[in-house]
């Protein structure tokens, strides 16, 4: 055992880099999964507003939901590479390879501070841990700002570690680190909490050399102030606006907003969702192996993890009481939690319970199957694309498709008989006979994702219509039959797909399950809507 760890010990820096290595190819390849489709509505809208924008006429973004950086960055890239009138797949390409890029800087970064902190093999732990983390894999093939922001964490820490071993004098750290920050404002507004880790950097000089560095804090402030001014111009040049766009998306993250996207977290508990989704996305054995490092570093005084351990106290102090709980918003605390899971590998790997050290392998080998699988999975037809292939091939003209309000999906081609059904429209006495009369009328039947059928039949307000609809649907009651089951194909998908339980956007937007229903048998109207009544507001049993 001595022998192993002296071996990692003696070659960790080949080792880092080639965990470095093999996360950035399995962060860059299949990042054209879904066929350019945007199937995610955060990219979608971001790719959107970015190919908007154009030199000189143009500059000024019209969507504020997000900084002005995070739309500049993949036009620069997309007008750089392709030239300047980019389509909608190109500048998806452009937000992708940021995000892949930003995600293989993490495990670089990540593996740097858990060096620093508890020596090779915990920086050879972290950087394997953090390129085969499947969450971290999965989101770097979204062209959206959580790579870019857990990448602003990592380098925050090991800019702050820097600081506190005298590396950097505090003017300078407090330059660099402003940069940082202001650079990840640009992205979103939500990274003004990621300078807790400086702040607690300067105090803790401040307790251990009775250093007090007023100018340093300022100047870091300033610079921050700058660089988030100059990439985001809208607060000054269109201000109205983007305060109303901020207080709106206020009003989603606090639940006074009624959008249907915040509709899965009516009646989650505070506190016990996060965990629940952050013991999902760590594989649980990597949360408890986090769990475990800040515990030891605390009774081993290492007071350099002090900056992010209360960075995490602080952030999931906060977000865990948002109504909306977004797995999006715990990704900032991610590349912590995994350097301190690196941390713990490096102190068990020394301790003499052979018991220990076997389970915190099982861990670590269960989190690289799972991220292996989740990128493997990258490579296969996404659902949607092969149900939209499948009904090109069926259909026939003059025959209805009908499909949920708010999902994207097939069918992905132009078709004159498409018709949505009316699930989100207001608790009415004619409701029930809208829908009745759509499905009687529809010759197919889409269910592109779990999305409305997962979330709709619970929310009281659309019940009892959406419970019966749903369960008469899964009965036959509505004359169709399910003829095409379609999946993402992935390695062990049994054994690793997140659950019912799992937020929507850890399975809806790049692996749902599409189902198809078929017209099997002529029903009218009033018998459709008397099965819808019949089956009552029981919302236990309605799943296709």
């Amino acid at each position: 055992m001595h022998a192993r760890l002296h071996w990692i010990e003696a070659h960790h820096a080949r080792l880092i880099w080639l965990a470095v290595l093999a996360g950035a190819v399995l962060r860059f390849q299949g990042l054209g999964w879904d066929g350019w489709h945007q199937f995610h509505p955060d990219e979608r809208n971001l790719a959107d507003a970015a190919r908007a924008l154009s030199f000189p006429d143009a500059l000024l973004p019209g969507f504020h939901a997000y900084n002005g950086l995070a739309l500049y960055l993949p036009r620069a890239l997309a007008w750089a590479v392709f030239g300047p009138a980019p389509d909608m797949a190109v500048v998806t390409w452009a937000a992708r390879f940021l995000s892949a890029g930003f995600g293989s800087l993490t495990v670089l970064i990540g593996a740097r501070v858990a060096l620093d902190l508890g020596g090779a093999l915990a920086g050879v732990a972290a950087a394997l841990l953090l390129a085969t983390s499947a969450t971290l894999i999965q989101w770097a093939h979204f062209g959206t700002t959580e790579s870019a922001m857990m990448l602003a964490v990592a380098v925050l820490w090991w800019l702050t570690l820097r600081h506190l071993a005298m590396r950097d004098p505090p003017l300078r750290a407090a330059l660099l680190s402003g940069l940082v920050l202001g650079l990840a404002l640009g992205m979103k507004t939500s990274a003004a909490a990621f300078s807790i880790i400086p702040l607690a950097g300067l105090g803790l000089m401040w307790r251990v050399h009775g250093r007090p560095l007023p100018a340093a804090l300022f100047a870091g402030v300033a610079v921050a102030a700058i660089v988030f001014l100059a990439k985001t111009p809208s607060i000054l040049l269109a201000t109205r606006d983007y305060l109303a766009v901020m207080a709106f998306e206020a009003d989603v993250v606090s639940g006074a907003a009624d959008v249907f996207w915040t509709l899965q977290f009516d009646g989650a508990r505070n506190g016990l969702f996060e965990i629940r989704t952050l013991w999902q996305m760590l594989d649980g054995g990597i949360l408890v192996l986090a769990l475990i490092g800040a515990g030891l570093a605390l009774r081993n005084r290492r007071a350099a993890c002090l900056p992010a351990l209360v960075f995490v106290i602080a952030y999931c102090g906060i977000v865990f009481f948002w109504h909306a709980k977004f797995a999006r918003y715990l990704a900032p605390v991610l590349p912590v939690l995994l350097v301190f899971a690196g941390l713990a590998v490096s102190d068990i790997a020394r301790a003499r319970w052979q018991s220990v050290r076997v389970a915190t392998l099982a861990a670590m080998a269960l989190s690289g199957v799972t991220g292996l699988a989740m990128a493997a999975s990258f490579q296969s037809t996404d659902p949607r694309v092969a149900a939209s292939a499948y009904l090109r091939h069926q259909i026939r003209a003059g025959e209805t498709i009908l499909r949920e309000p708010v999902d994207i999906g097939a069918p992905l081609f132009d078709w004159p008989s498409l018709e949505h059904l009316p699930l989100l429209e207001p608790q009415s006495p004619g409701k029930l006979a809208d829908i009745a009369e759509k499905v009687a009328k529809a010759l197919w039947l889409v269910i592109n994702s779990r999305r409305h059928w997962a979330v709709l039949p619970r929310i009281q307000r659309y019940a009892p219509q959406l419970c019966g609809f749903y369960a008469a649907l899964a009965a036959g009651d509505f004359g169709l039959a399910e003829v095409a089951r379609f999946h993402r194909a992935e390695p062990l998908r049994g054994l690793f797909r997140p659950g019912l339980t799992a937020e929507e956007t850890r399975v809806v937007f790049d692996r749902p399950q599409v189902i198809l229903y078929r017209r099997v048998a002529r029903t009218p109207a009033d018998a459709i809507a008397a099965a819808i009544a019949a089956q009552g507001n029981d919302c236990r049993q309605v799943q296709p």
